[in-house]
């Protein structure tokens, strides 16, 4: 019998400075964002891939995705982030699942941090 382990990959607190959003200051200057993510991933397959990195998906290669393309996105909502970030994860990572990625502006108010938050999972058509 074959049992399929799915569990999660979660890098937490990615910090960047980035330019995201639509008003005139916030196309000016990068401002700090927070990443969160969860990847979904099957934990047998992830667990028996050899020091290569050939299989499975690599944390420290998703951040350093994330970051990159947050920087070279410049995007004018956040909403439009999460979903062209999670298609491009997908093409990127053929083992990735699902994701939950979350970006958060939290020097955008100085009464509140604003986030927001997309679950993604792949489709297999």
């Amino acid at each position: 019998m074959m049992i399929v382990e799915k569990g999660c990959l979660r890098v937490k607190d990615l910090r960047l400075k980035a330019v995201l959003g639509i008003l005139p200051h916030e196309r000016r200057e990068p401002q700090s964002l927070e990443v969160q993510a969860e990847l979904e991933v099957e934990l047998r397959r992830a667990s028996h891939v050899d020091h290569e990195m050939t299989s499975g998906v690599n944390y420290a290669e998703f951040s350093e995705f994330v970051s990159t393309g947050l920087v070279q996105g410049q995007f004018g909502l956040i909403e439009d982030a999460l979903v062209q970030l999670a298609e491009q994860a997908f093409e990127r990572f053929p083992d990735l699942l699902g994701l939950k990625l979350a970006i958060a502006k939290p020097d955008i108010l100085p009464e509140a941090q604003v986030e927001a938050e997309g679950h993604f999972r792949r489709s297999r058509a």
